[in-house]
């Protein structure tokens, strides 16, 4: 259920009309006010309800580092060499997933929302190292940490009215979740 905010001014002074015209008089843009505390909303709301688009935002992390060649430095190699790499074949799991509260607004509906998350991942070492598990089977898993931030993408018309009390479930219906770009990928320091 959706609950907007009444001004207590909008039906004093003709309506909204008059208000709205002595808040532009005043030099107040009433919808950029609007837009500014509906974005706060909408971020919260996203990070208290996170986990509702959680296996959308894992699938998009996997298909952006499967495919990818990231840099690491062996330990047990000369430094002179300098670092190997390792192509990521897939993503086996994501982790962790975490917020910082960060948030971005790009204008036209479009808010970012930055992440850090932490992915197991299958890869083919260029060094041709073995690694080992517990049980003596070969281990071509990885872990790797990923830096990044995500999109949260609906109608501009929704953030210029009457500040709304956002929930989860609300921004399923109006907004389209998405990871479209990676900032770093790094592999996680193996201990040998």
């Amino acid at each position: 259920m959706l609950h907007h905010f009444r001004h207590p001014a909008d039906s004093i002074g003709g309506g909204s009309f008059g208000y709205t015209q002595g808040l532009a008089d005043l030099g107040i843009d009433r919808e950029s006010e609007y837009e500014t505390a509906n974005v706060e909303g909408v971020v919260a709301a996203f990070l208290q309800n996170k986990d509702l688009f959680r296996n959308k935002i894992e699938e998009d992390i996997s298909v952006l580092i499967a495919g990818r060649t990231v840099s690491y430095r062996n330990p047990h190699y000369d430094e002179r060499d300098g670092p190997d790499q390792l192509y990521i074949d897939s993503v086996e799991s994501v982790d962790e997933l975490t917020f910082d509260g960060a948030s971005d607004y790009l204008g036209e509906g479009v808010i970012l929302v930055n992440f850090n998350a932490q992915a197991t991942i299958s890869a083919d070492d260029s060094s041709n190292a073995d690694y080992y598990d517990d049980s003596g089977a070969r281990d071509i898993t990885r872990q790797v940490t990923v830096m990044g931030a995500l999109s949260l993408q609906m109608d501009r018309s929704h953030l210029t009215k009457m500040p709304l009390r956002w929930s989860g479930t609300h921004l399923q219906e109006v907004a389209k979740v998405s990871v479209d770009e990676l900032d770093d990928v790094s592999v996680v320091k193996r201990e040998y």
